[in-house]
């Protein structure tokens, strides 16, 4: 009992107590699997004892666990039966459509609706003047901030007659400045991109961080790399579009079926701008056809739905074609990126000084902390100075994509590295090799929960063959031909972690099935199967069994969002808990029944056993019936379902990184710059894989992702008039499924993460890393020149050929 108590006080207030021998016997075994001397952190105070919930003494076998297991909802997705939010129609719906503001900025100083709401169909027209006000972000604008900003808003019978009233209604703006760039945005004598505000600067910098002497270190240094990058806007493009559904009953309850990686936030930002109690908004999200980060919180057309709805009294659908998505969804930003680097000869990396600038957008408030996040961590180095800038623009506003800005800071990085490797005459594995941190998080001075770095690198440079396909720096290059390179990188990246909230809840219903509880989004990446897998694994019963609940605000807990690849990581780990609470209750319901001791039982294969004497066995329906209660001091038996519950407190005393390589060969036309990826191999450390099939699917998504980041996808702006060019899939560049590389090879190198369930990380956004900076550096080896601005589009490429 003393040993049960004192891991609980660890748990629960995350204090550094004397570990008992158990656990140094457990912590010494496990040194292999991350690399790290825990012993010795324990000592010096750096690392905290594991938690009770997360990588146990348990098998290292399972039954469930590590099996490749089809997604759970695939008969219903591929058969066309899975409910989208953009399948909702409700009877008597009306259909919404936006007027959007055709300039960078300007001021409305008039606007007529009255031919608009003559015109047969239409039920309804809002304008700015009838919307909620909040400070973060206009619903309709009376001063448009960026080109496709709305306006009004009207709701008709159907679609045609919408879009016939949006050009009935009148409109005189006067054009003010504007200002497109982060870095002109932040000059003396910018134009304000809103009337409102007293500066264009989030803050100045918005991120900072020194360790040691810069000075100092570029002093000893025998090599310093001055280098220089730029990236590009990007839109997040998910398959399925914007859309919100929005009824009110007679209640005065707003309902909301929309596409939503996390239904909390976003039922309680609407509520907020709204005025409403949080009890008075369902926010519901079925299905999912793709996030990337665009889906987190409330946007204008989730108040557009709900006040038109409120004033026809009917059901209102807005789905945003394609183009309004380019215009009022967030977009992942652009990034400016100054570089310096020392190096001894030997390679070792003695200094860092970094500079970066982001655009936020019209009304975006982005941190640039990722500026150089892996770099900062992954190698060895004392001296760096950073910072990171952004600034307000008269811009789509800026928002989260798929592994935000890391990939931008590691395409800076890592080509850098690169050039380093070229100017010492070394291996480009061997530079990064050489100075790779393994053990501690040089930032927060924490031990990582699990490092694979090395064996990612490792293991992937030979499943590339990179020692006979790399040429060395001294190749002979014929660019009248298509040629070949080779180029790799390496990444610490801050997603996959455990964060709060994380609560579920786990019911075993009396005829032994059990339900999973939570709010978790679902996405399409199949984070459900593997929340039930770790339900299955921990509670012992069959996955088929098992059933997991879609988000609803009604009646699912907060999880948080699925985002950051926390999934896993933290609902699983909610899961998990609520799951062993569950277990727990049923088992001693057993107990009573089997007249046997609760720490002698288990389950396994779905049935209850007593451990010392496997023939005496119970089944789940029936320790689910052995309950019971105490009324006026008598027991009374009881037949009722099982609850059991979670709610986690973040974790502490452990730095939460994944890690991985990639490694990509190409083909370059020096003639017409086109570019082609023959071959990937990506290694990654997401901890235990929980299910093979589905992180497998994950990184080969994430490939053809980085690849469109690196070689396609730009949305440009007319610098004349401050309107994009190209928002819609003709003109922004996409690459299609025939483009995915002919040799493709995932490695996991799965270390036992202390935090993680069974051992387990995240791995969507880590999956889709690697892409920029590998064929970045692949593309410097085929033709002899670094490329310093993505995408690396054919123009570029023969630009760069033409200068060199």
């Amino acid at each position: 009992m003393a040993r049960k108590k004192q891991t609980e006080i660890r748990w629960e207030f995350g204090k550094l107590v004397d570990p008992s021998p158990e656990q140094l016997q457990h912590e010494a075994a496990s040194r292999h699997l991350y690399g790290h001397d825990i012993i010795d952190a324990v000592k010096e105070g750096r690392m905290a004892p594991a938690p009770p919930v997360g990588p146990s003494t348990g098998p290292t076998t399972y039954r469930v666990i590590g099996q490749g297991m089809a997604d759970i909802h695939a008969v219903e997705l591929v058969t066309g039966r899975a409910k989208y939010s953009t399948d909702r129609y409700p009877s008597g719906t009306l259909y919404a459509a936006v007027l959007r503001s055709p300039y960078p900025h300007a001021r409305v100083r008039s606007i007529d609706v009255s031919e608009a709401l003559k015109l047969e169909g239409v039920m309804g027209v809002i304008t700015f003047n009838d919307v909620p006000k909040p400070a973060t972000r206009a619903v309709l604008a009376e001063e448009p901030s960026f080109a496709g900003e709305g306006v009004a808003a009207v709701a008709a019978i159907n679609p045609g007659v919408a879009d016939d009233a949006l050009r009935l209604i009148k409109v005189e703006y006067e054009q003010l400045p504007f200002v497109l760039d982060a870095r002109e945005a932040l000059r003396p004598g910018a134009p304000l991109v809103r009337s409102g505000l007293r500066t264009n600067a989030n803050r100045d910098p918005q991120f900072s961080y020194r360790r040691g002497d810069v000075n100092a270190g570029f002093s000893q240094a025998d090599l310093v790399i001055e280098w220089k990058t730029q990236t590009q806007w990007e839109q997040h493009v998910a398959m399925e579009p914007h859309v919100a559904v929005a009824q009110w009953d007679r209640d005065d309850k707003l309902t909301i079926y929309t596409s939503s990686q996390y239904v909390h936030s976003m039922r309680d930002g609407i509520a907020n701008v709204l005025g409403m109690p949080q009890s008075k908004v369902r926010v519901i999200s079925e299905f999912m056809g793709g996030g990337w980060g665009d889906k987190t919180g409330w946007l204008p057309y989730h108040i557009v739905a709900a006040v038109l709805a409120k004033k026809t009294g009917r059901p209102v659908r807005y789905e945003l074609t394609r183009k309004d998505v380019f215009l009022e969804a967030g977009h992942n930003y652009p990034k400016y990126h100054e570089l310096r680097l020392g190096f001894k000869r030997d390679g070792t990396l003695v200094a860092g000084w970094s500079r970066s600038w982001i655009p936020s957008g019209a009304w975006g408030a982005r941190a640039n902390t990722d500026d150089v996040e892996s770099a900062l961590r992954l190698y060895k180095c004392e001296n760096w100075d950073v910072e990171g800038y952004a600034a307000a623009t008269n811009t789509f506003v800026a928002g989260p994509l798929r592994s935000v800005g890391e990939p931008a800071g590691q395409y800076a990085i890592e080509t850098a590295m690169n050039i380093a490797a070229e100017k010492l005459n070394m291996d480009p594995v061997e530079i990064r090799l050489k100075n790779i941190e393994e053990r501690v998080d040089q930032v927060t001075n924490l031990p990582y929960s699990s490092c694979g770095i090395r064996e990612c690198i490792v293991q992937g440079a030979a499943a590339f063959d990179w020692k006979n396909k790399w040429k060395g720096w001294q190749r002979q290059r014929d660019l009248t031909k298509p040629v070949r390179g080779v180029g790799m990188m390496a990444f610490a990246a801050a997603k996959g972690g455990k964060s709060a909230p994380m609560t579920a809840q786990c019911i075993i219903d009396r005829d032994g099935s059990a339900r999973v509880i939570c709010g978790a989004g679902n996405i399409g990446s199949g984070q459900r199967t593997t929340f039930l897998m770790i339900a299955s694994e921990t509670l012992g019963i069959p996955l088929e069994r098992m059933t997991i609940t879609m988000p609803d605000t009604e009646y699912t807990t907060d999880t948080g969002v699925i985002a950051g690849s926390r999934g896993t990581k933290s609902v699983g780990s909610a899961v998990q808990a609520a799951v062993l609470d569950a277990k727990q209750k049923l088992l001693q319901n057993a107990a009573g029944r089997m007249r046997v001791p609760v720490d002698d039982l288990d389950v396994v294969d779905g049935v209850i056993i007593q451990k010392s004497n496997p023939t005496n066995r119970l089944t789940i329906a029936e320790a689910v019936a052995s309950g019971t209660v105490v009324v006026d001091q008598q027991t009374f038996a009881v037949s009722t379902a099982i609850v059991g519950n979670a709610s986690l407190p973040p974790p502490s005393g452990y730095s939460q990184k994944t890690f991985g390589a990639g490694f990509y060969e190409v083909e370059v036309d020096p003639g017409t710059g086109e570019v082609r990826v023959l071959s990937v191999v990506q290694a990654h450390d997401s901890g235990k894989i929980i299910n093979p099939l589905a992180a497998e699917n994950q990184v080969h998504g994430g490939i053809l992702h980085g690849m469109n980041k690196a070689l396609t996808e730009e949305l440009i702006f007319d610098p004349a008039t401050g309107v994009p060019v190209n928002t819609n899939l003709d003109d922004y560049k996409l690459h299609m499924i025939n483009k995915t590389p002919p040799n493709i090879k995932v490695i996991f190198v799965e270390t036992n993460d202390v935090l993680g369930p069974f051992g387990a990380k995240g791995l969507g956004e880590p999956a889709n890393m690697p892409g920029l900076a590998a064929i970045a550096n692949a593309i410097h080896d085929a033709i002899g020149i670094p490329m310093n601005q993505s995408p690396f589009t054919p123009y570029r490429i023969v630009k760069a050929i033409r200068s060199a």
